[in-house]
C-alpha cells in the first residue's frame, strides 16, 4: 500500500518533468513539396513511391522552388546530388538521414560546433536549420542543372569524371553561392560529414571560421 501510495504521488512529478523536457529540434528539413508538381512526360508516378532521387521531376524546377523557399526564410540550402541505385547514397541515407538517429541541433552543435561558433548563432545553435533537397544526378535534368551551376565542372576539378554520387553542395540563397568539401583526391575532404557540413557552412558565412577548432582531414 505504502509503495503504490508513493508511486501515485511520483506520476504527476514525472509527467512534468516529461512536458517540461525540451524536443530535439531536427537539422534537416525537407526543402520541396512534391505534391501538385508536375512530372516530366513519359515518366510513372508510380516509379516515385520509394525513390528519394525523384526522377519525375525537373530539376531545374524542383532547384528554383527549393531556392525560392531557403531564400524567403533566410536558410542554407543543402543539396545532395544522387540516385536510388548508388550504394554509397544508400550508406549516405542510412548513416546520415537515419530516422532512428537524426541529426538534430543540439547533437549538431555538438559534434561540429566550437563555442564560439555556437555563440554566433541564434539560441546557441539551437535555432540553425538546414533545408535539404535531393537532385537525382543521372537525369539529364539533373546533370544539366549541375552543369548550368558550375557544380559539374568543379567536381571534375576535384577528380571525377562527372558528379559523382552522393556529391554534397551548401548554398547561400541571398547571394546564390554555393560550396562544397567533396574531393576524389587525397587529404583534401574533412572525415566526418558533420565536419563537412560546418566547414560549407563556414565557405557562405554562415558561421565564423575557428582556427583553433580543428577538424580532421582525411
Amino acid at each position: 500500500m505504502i509503495r503504490a501510495a508513493l508511486l501515485f504521488a511520483l506520476l504527476p512529478l514525472v509527467g512534468m518533468a516529461s512536458a517540461n523536457t525540451p524536443t530535439a529540434k531536427p537539422l534537416f528539413d525537407m526543402a520541396v513539396n512534391y505534391s501538385g508538381m508536375k512530372t516530366v512526360p513519359g515518366c510513372y508516378k508510380g516509379d516515385q513511391a520509394t525513390a528519394l532521387y525523384k526522377r519525375c521531376y525537373n530539376a531545374k524546377t524542383v532547384y528554383d522552388k527549393a531556392l525560392a523557399r531557403a531564400k524567403a526564410e533566410g536558410k542554407p540550402l543543402m543539396i545532395v546530388w544522387g540516385f536510388d541505385e548508388c550504394s554509397a547514397c544508400r550508406y549516405f541515407e542510412s548513416k546520415e538521414m537515419n530516422a532512428a538517429n537524426p541529426w538534430t541541433t543540439e547533437r549538431f552543435g555538438r559534434f561540429a560546433l566550437s563555442d564560439s561558433q555556437k555563440a554566433s548563432l541564434g539560441n546557441n545553435g539551437s535555432d540553425l536549420e538546414i533545408l535539404l533537397l535531393r537532385i537525382n544526378s543521372r537525369t539529364k535534368s539533373g546533370t544539366k542543372l549541375s552543369k548550368d551551376l558550375g557544380i559539374y565542372d568543379e567536381a571534375r576539378k576535384r577528380g571525377g569524371r562527372r558528379v559523382w554520387s552522393p556529391f554534397i553542395t551548401m548554398t547561400n540563397p541571398a547571394t546564390g553561392e554555393w560550396a562544397t568539401q567533396g574531393s576524389m583526391l587525397p587529404n583534401r575532404q574533412p572525415c566526418n560529414r558533420w565536419d563537412e557540413y560546418a566547414m560549407s557552412l563556414e565557405d557562405l558565412g554562415y558561421i565564423p571560421e575557428d582556427e583553433s577548432y580543428a577538424r580532421r582531414i582525411c
